[in-house]
C-alpha cells in the first residue's frame, strides 16, 4: 500500500476499488470510454461536455491534493532518471543491510558454537 497519504488519496480517486460495483465510478475505464465516444462523434458538444466533465472533476481533485501536500509534490517532481537512481541507491542500501545481517548471523553462530 502507498505510504504517502497524498499519493494514496490520488490513487483512490483514479483507481477502481473492490467495494465499487458500478464501472462508471472507475476513472480509467471511464476515461477510455469517453475518449472513444468523443472520437466516434466529435460534433456532439453536449456529449463532449458530459464525457469530459467527470474526467475534469477527478483530475481537479487530484491536482488539489497534490498542490496541498508538500511530500507528494516532492515525490512527483523527480524525473525518471532521478527515480532510477533512487531505486539503484535503495537496492545498494538493501544489499549492504543484507550483508550486515548475514555477518551478524555468522557471528551469532560462532558465538553459539563456543558455548
Amino acid at each position: 500500500m502507498l505510504q504517502n497519504e497524498g499519493l494514496r488519496q490520488v490513487h483512490d480517486i483514479l483507481m477502481p476499488h473492490d467495494d465499487q460495483t458500478t464501472q462508471s465510478s472507475e476513472f480509467i475505464p471511464h476515461l477510455f470510454y469517453s475518449l472513444y465516444q468523443i472520437r466516434k462523434d466529435p460534433s456532439s458538444s453536449n456529449q463532449l461536455e458530459t464525457s469530459t466533465g467527470f474526467i475534469k472533476h477527478r483530475l481537479k481533485n487530484c491536482k488539489n491534493l497534490i498542490a496541498t501536500n508538500e511530500e507528494c509534490r516532492k515525490l512527483l517532481s523527480k524525473s525518471v532518471e532521478e527515480w532510477q537512481q533512487e531505486i539503484h541507491n535503495k537496492e545498494k542500501e538493501l544489499e549492504v543491510k543484507h550483508k550486515m545481517l548475514d555477518d551478524l548471523g555468522k557471528r551469532l553462530q560462532v558465538f553459539r558454537e563456543r558455548k
